[in-house]
């Protein structure tokens, strides 16, 4: 069940191609912000201070090296060219908690089965430990349920079969919900060229890299009465737990 980052991203160039071009666009701090010679920032002991040069230099240094710590690296010759077919977010038409989260188990398992695909594959968007202590009753439960697989500094992934997909799926969904911390969750299977995940909000979100893929999925999803939305937002209500309620407002 439980795999390396490099385990996964050797299983399937569509996504690893993906999930490295993702990180670089995301985290790689040479794209984004630099730190620059007079620029004013907040310290931790909350006095805004203009940065020298050599502050400047240092903390662009600093997150260049964090980020090196934590990208992947393509485990491939050459990174494959993504075809971008477009995406689609889906809901399903449960109005149970309990029923709707099986419900996106099951539709994930009969669309691997429809693929032929033996297993999903499920990694973070960047290196970062599943690990969260939370006395929240849904959270507790996946924990416990992830605690009997992983130790605190697990930041791999999950090969998931039929009875594990169904299993741990509803559990994911809260864990993404639930933590603010743990980077996007993508999912996709060995041979395909779909990667999808599912939101904090219990949508899951296609994006289709291949034609004939896509129109068989989309299929899928219309036969098993999954409705095609267009925003995020909770299609029921969750938080029906008792515990400590999620304001995700």
């Amino acid at each position: 069940m439980i795999a390396s980052r490099k385990e996964i991203l050797k299983l399937n160039p569509t996504f690893s191609t993906f999930i490295i071009q993702l990180q670089n666009s995301t985290y790689n701090p040479e794209l984004s912000h630099q730190y620059k010679e007079g620029e004013e920032i907040l310290f931790e002991n909350d006095k805004i201070e203009k940065l020298t040069k050599e502050a400047a230099q240092r903390l662009n240094q600093e997150a260049i090296d964090e980020f090196i710590k934590k990208k992947d690296y393509f485990p491939f010759e050459k990174e494959t060219k993504l075809n971008f077919c477009g995406r689609a977010l889906f809901k399903s038409t449960k109005t149970d908690t309990i029923d709707y989260l099986n419900d996106i188990a099951d539709i994930l398992n009969i669309i691997r089965q429809s693929l032929n695909e033996s297993s999903i594959l499920i990694l973070g968007l960047i290196k970062n430990s599943w690990f969260q202590e939370n006395d929240y009753a849904p959270i507790s439960r996946a924990m416990n349920y992830l605690e009997e697989k992983i130790n605190k500094n697990f930041d791999g992934g999950f090969i998931l079969k039929e009875n594990e997909i169904l299993k741990f799926i509803p559990h994911l969904f809260w864990l993404i919900r639930c933590n603010a911390s743990l980077p996007e969750t993508y999912m996709t299977f060995p041979k395909s060229k779909t990667i999808f995940y599912i939101c904090k909000y219990g949508i899951i979100h296609f994006e289709f890299y291949d034609e004939a893929e896509k129109k068989q999925i989309l299929e899928i999803l219309e036969k098993k009465h999954f409705e095609k939305v267009n925003s995020c937002n909770d299609p029921i209500e969750f938080e029906s737990f008792e515990g400590r309620r999620i304001n995700l407002k």
